[in-house]
């Protein structure tokens, strides 16, 4: 792989990560359950560590997050509002589908 293709490569799964740790902070500030509030706030700090390593990385090999990285905290609280509304076990769902 080039250096062009893996800093590219890094840049959208920093995208990604910072998206995933946004929606899982609103998630966790909507749930009314405690025990949900936890594992959100977990799923937070779990894919934070993902966002430092991979940001590492890029920045690592000459890389930059680039702009859509300002959008990605944006596009994941909104996600998190919207997945929010329904049940929890749907909620589980939508973040598993997006985590893959």
């Amino acid at each position: 792989m080039d250096l062009n293709r893996l800093r590219r490569t890094l840049r959208w799964f920093y995208i990604l990560e910072v998206n995933q740790v946004a929606l899982y902070k609103v998630q966790a500030r909507l749930t009314a359950e405690e025990v949900d509030k936890r594992l959100y706030f977990k799923a937070a700090e779990i894919e934070s560590g993902h966002v430092r390593n991979i940001l590492g990385a890029l920045t690592h090999f000459g890389g930059r997050p680039g702009f859509l990285a300002l959008l990605a905290p944006l596009t994941g609280a909104i996600a998190g509002a919207l997945t929010s509304l329904f049940n929890n076990k749907i909620t589980l769902r939508v973040d598993i589908a997006l985590e893959n």
